[in-house]
């Protein structure tokens, strides 16, 4: 996950992935 930095549009269609 966010730590402690600002995720990008990429990062955060990883994460959703990974979800």
């Amino acid at each position: 996950m966010a730590n402690g930095r600002v995720m990008s549009a990429e990062d955060l269609r990883q994460e959703i992935k990974t979800w």
